[in-house]
This record gives C-alpha cells, sequence and structure tokens, in this order.
C-alpha cells in the first residue's frame, strides 16, 4: 500500500486519465481498541451495498492507529497533504468510535473532509455520507471537467498561434532566401551581362578594325566596261544576292574578303562555286592564286551557305 499523498494523488489527479476518472478518497482508519472495529469492518464494510460503492466510485485507503506513533504519523501526513477540516475534528472523536470511514475530495486545489462515518454507524447511514461526499465531488468535476476543457482549448489555442508563428517565420525565412536568391541571381546576371557587353564591345571593335584593315586590302571595283575582269554573283543565305566585279589578275582571297565585309565570317559559313559537285571554294583553292591562274570565266556564281 501506498503513501496517504499517493492515494490522494491517484484518486484527485488520476494522472493519464481525464476529468471524469477522478473518484473521491475514502480513508479507513482502523483501531484494534475500539469495541466495533471487527463489526464495523464484517457488516458495513463488507456488505455488498457499501463495498460495491466503494469499488465503484472511491479509492480507498486504509492505516491503523491504534498505536501512538502511527496515529502520530496519519496526524502529520493530513497536515503534510493540507488536508482541510479534519484535524480538529481527529482530536475530538474518541477512541470507542473507532473504526472511521473518512470522505475527502479536492475542491478549488485543496483537500477537504466532507464526511465521517463512524464505527456505532449502520450501512445506510454510512452510504448516506458516502453518498454525499460523491454527489459532491460529481459536481465538482463538471466545474473541472469545464476548466479542463478551457485550459485544453487554450493550450491548443497557443500551441496552434506557436505554429502558426513558426510556420510565418519559416516562410519569411524561405521568401528572405528566395529574395536573397534573386538578389545573387541578379548580381550575377548583371555581372555576366557586363562581362557579355565588355565582350560584345571588344567584338565589335575587333571586328571594325579587322572590317577596316580587309577594306583597306580590297581594290577598289573595276569599271563595266574594263578588261580581264570576272563578274561574280554572290547569293547569301536568307537569299539576297550581290554582284561584284573582280580583276582577273586579283587574288581569289578578294572575293572572301568581300564577302567577309558583307557580314559572313568564313569561320562560321562556307562558299560553294558553281562547279559539279559544287566545292568548298576554301577548303579546295589556294586564296592567293588569281582568277585567271585559276580560269575562272567572265561571269560566276558562288553560295555563301553557313556550315
Amino acid at each position: 500500500m501506498g503513501t496517504l499523498q499517493d492515494a490522494i494523488r491517484d484518486a484527485f489527479y488520476a494522472p493519464g486519465h481525464a476529468v471524469c476518472a477522478r473518484r473521491p478518497l475514502a480513508v479507513y482508519v482502523h483501531n484494534d481498541n475500539a469495541i466495533a472495529c471487527n463489526i464495523f469492518a464484517k457488516n458495513v464494510l463488507c456488505s455488498d451495498k457499501i463495498s460495491s460503492l466503494l469499488n465503484a466510485e472511491f479509492v480507498l485507503w486504509s492505516w491503523d492507529v491504534t498505536i501512538a506513533e502511527n496515529r502520530d504519523a496519519f496526524m502529520k501526513w493530513t497536515e503534510a497533504c493540507r488536508v482541510q477540516g479534519l484535524k480538529n475534528r481527529m482530536k475530538k472523536i474518541l477512541s470507542e468510535h473507532y473504526p472511521l470511514l473518512i470522505v475527502l475530495i479536492r475542491k478549488n486545489g485543496v483537500v477537504h473532509c466532507t464526511g465521517i462515518a463512524f464505527g456505532y454507524e449502520s450501512i445506510d447511514q454510512v452510504f448516506a455520507k458516502l453518498g454525499s461526499g460523491l454527489a459532491e465531488y460529481s459536481q465538482i468535476k463538471v466545474v473541472e471537467a469545464d476548466e479542463e476543457k478551457g485550459r485544453a482549448e487554450r493550450e491548443e489555442l497557443r500551441r496552434q498561434q506557436e505554429r502558426d508563428y513558426e510556420l510565418s517565420r519559416a516562410q519569411d525565412r524561405v521568401r528572405c532566401q528566395q529574395l536573397q536568391k534573386q538578389k545573387q541571381n541578379h548580381e550575377r546576371e548583371e555581372v555576366q551581362k557586363r562581362e557579355d557587353e565588355a565582350v560584345r564591345h571588344a567584338e565589335e571593335e575587333e571586328k571594325e578594325r579587322r572590317n577596316k584593315q580587309l577594306a583597306s586590302s580590297l581594290p577598289a571595283e573595276p569599271a563595266a566596261a574594263e578588261r580581264s575582269v570576272v563578274t561574280v554573283r554572290i547569293r547569301f543565305p536568307d537569299a539576297s544576292a550581290v554582284v561584284r566585279r573582280f580583276r582577273t589578275n586579283e587574288p581569289l582571297r578578294n572575293l572572301a574578303t568581300f564577302i567577309e565585309l558583307k557580314g559572313y565570317s568564313l569561320d562560321r559559313h562556307r562558299i560553294l562555286t558553281s562547279d559539279v559537285p559544287r566545292k568548298d571554294m576554301i577548303q579546295s583553292y589556294d586564296l592567293s592564286d588569281t582568277f585567271e591562274k585559276l580560269k575562272w570565266l567572265p561571269r560566276e556564281q558562288v553560295i555563301v551557305d553557313e556550315k
């Protein structure tokens, strides 16, 4: 058997259970010096009416106060557990009125003695006192259940608010991370854009410089009436075409230079002759050879095509 404090905990707190599982506490105080000690136990406590009520609706705890040391210990325990309304009543009870069946309930956080059944009382009298304590505690449990429900709802609300708060913080962190990532991406894009712009500008400058160099190396187009001229019709990838005259003593490179000046890089384009099958002019001929040496006809056609 555990201590009085253990019994109070089991009765009024019912650890791990709902409020409805809480029960009043019936404390049986035995005294061998009382005349009714055996009669009360046999005829009252062991009766079907009382025993069934105690077993179904109460937590039962017993203590023997036959010797003074046990009585003193019991009184100290009741004081330690802050049982209200019992100490003074116990002092007035005569030993011949034992055994006792003390009914304890808990109200507003305080343990109270609501009734004491004496050894000389009948089954009905004891039953009435037990029933009175049970009824009073049942009403208290209704209030406690409502309070517990309110606490549970408030606690759930608090937890929900905490969950919402943590979710909001998590969402804020995600948004901050996204904004930071967007900022970093934007900064990288800006850096890349500036680098690309610098490269493009450098390429344009290089292209302009090369075009000027190529243009300076390309002789002026001969007049239509001039002799020893090769007239070349050049068709471009966009289906446009242009006609350009070259002197027969000019190198084939001048045709390639003219095409480059039109914006068609030889790195990305090829020049196909009118031969059957067509030949890649850059791959098939020495560009330093003249039109005359290569025996180009007075009128020729080439096609500029993407590689």
